[in-house]
């Protein structure tokens, strides 16, 4: 969801999606894609058929209260999707395993974790293995890190920065 209510556009939400849906060919999946506007009733319809959820979107953490932590779309101001924690709570709707990070990340780099992380999981073929989520999450964190630690045209490698790699969640089996 490119355009949220009072927040800042996601600039490569919808090349996220897009190069989703270039990756999976027709078939094999059922794929229901929501375009803004995206209301609350809209992703509990949607999740009740569905094996597989990407959310490409705003979300925020209440470190003090976090059941307020909650995705942000359409109605979040007066209608919020809230969970204990997003990522755990989409594994405790059914969902074996989630991905997910633990703050605020770069709109561009998100979008890029998820790259790494479905063609890790994609055959050839089109098909979905679902065991190698983790993974490719691993792979992901580790090409982000090692870009944090370079600078183009130096050959030195530099401190990493936590902050841009180190949110990035698997959870589940």
């Amino acid at each position: 969801m490119a355009s949220t209510p009072n927040q800042t556009d996601l600039r490569f939400a919808n090349e996220e999606v897009s190069q989703l849906l270039d990756k999976i060919p027709q078939g094999v999946v059922t794929r229901v894609v929501l375009k803004s506007p995206v209301y609350k009733g809209d992703i509990l319809s949607a999740l009740q058929h569905c094996n597989i959820a990407h959310f490409s979107c705003h979300g925020i953490v209440d470190p003090l209260n976090p059941s307020n932590s909650s995705l942000l779309l359409s109605d979040w101001e007066t209608n919020p999707l809230t969970g204990i924690h997003l990522t755990g709570a989409f594994q405790m709707a059914g969902f074996p395993q989630t991905i997910g990070t633990l703050w605020q990340v770069d709109d561009e780099r998100s979008g890029v974790v998820s790259q790494v992380v479905w063609d890790t999981m994609l055959n050839p073929d089109g098909t979905v293995h679902f065991d190698k989520a983790a993974e490719g999450l691993h792979h992901a964190v580790r090409a982000l890190r090692d870009q944090t630690r370079r600078i183009e045209g130096m050959e030195k490698k530099f401190p990493d920065q936590p902050m841009v790699w180190a949110p990035f969640i698997h959870m589940g089996i």
